[in-house]
């Protein structure tokens, strides 16, 4: 059997819903059950982020990430994690705690609605890791050291002081990242950080760039096992990811723009 990158693969899901929403990174609630009966009845295992640095792939096992902490993942995906036995890291973006998101592809009225901090300790208390995913989901590869710092820091403080507990692992917003970002990680505290694809040319079980496979509302069961068992698309996949991932690019550009309207003191 073909093993991903990691050895063990790490699958990054983002809102649970029921319903239709713009955009290809939110399986419907069926969707993601079918998928956990799936790795359950194959015998699969969830593991946490450090096994998959530490371990790289032995035995059959995953690991389940959940980026912005949408109200869904609460709502839907918590049942179906405690009913099968698994568990995962969800990344919860601060500033955002009980609001909307500004980044949705720029339709406000159309963006996820991220949990309350009520809702995050009961995560954490059904034993999910939660890690961070800045305070306002900006592309940090474009804020300057300070803005950098500011997102890093000030997310991993709220987070600590609302649960109690330490928190060392991050989220790039939109899998952004370089050299100076990692850096700036480290510095602010964090043992983990996870990304989408790594920089070409970089380790897929880096520490602080953790490759993951994205999982989409658009994939089959089929689609599914494949990036689980068989290492990631296959070709047609490939392309189809490519093809929205590009599309997912709507979403980056306009949290850019909103960025700059905040910059010029317009919103």
């Amino acid at each position: 059997m073909k093993r991903v990158e990691n050895g063990i693969p790490v699958l990054a899901y983002h809102d649970i819903e029921i319903g239709f929403r713009l955009g290809s990174l939110n399986p419907s609630a069926a969707q993601f059950e079918s998928q956990v009966r799936f790795l359950k009845e194959k015998g699969y295992r969830s593991v946490s982020l450090d096994e998959v640095v530490r371990d790289g792939g032995e035995g059959r096992a995953v690991a389940l990430t959940f980026d912005d902490g949408y109200e869904g993942v609460h709502r839907y995906a918590l049942p179906v994690l405690v009913k099968y036995g698994f568990t995962g890291t969800v990344f919860v973006v601060t500033g955002f705690v009980g609001r909307r998101s500004l980044w949705d592809l720029n339709l406000r009225w159309l963006g996820g609605r991220h949990m309350d901090w009520s809702a995050v300790r009961d995560l954490a208390r059904a034993g999910l890791t939660i890690g961070s995913h800045t305070v306002t989901h900006p592309d940090l590869v474009h804020l300057d050291d300070r803005r950098v710092r500011g997102e890093l820091v000030d997310s991993k403080r709220r987070l600590e002081d609302a649960l109690g507990a330490p928190v060392d692992r991050l989220s790039y917003p939109f899998g952004r990242y370089d050299a100076r970002v990692k850096d700036a990680a480290t510095a602010a505290g964090y043992r983990l950080a996870c990304t989408i694809r790594p920089r070409r040319g970089e380790d897929g079980r880096d520490p602080l760039a953790l490759k993951r496979l994205c999982i989409r509302s658009l994939d089959r069961l089929s689609d599914f096992r494949g990036k689980v068992r068989e290492g990631g698309p296959t070709r047609f996949q490939d392309c189809k990811e490519a093809v929205l991932a590009a599309c997912n690019r709507s979403s980056l550009i306009a949290r850019r723009r909103y960025d700059r309207r905040e910059d010029e003191g317009e919103t």
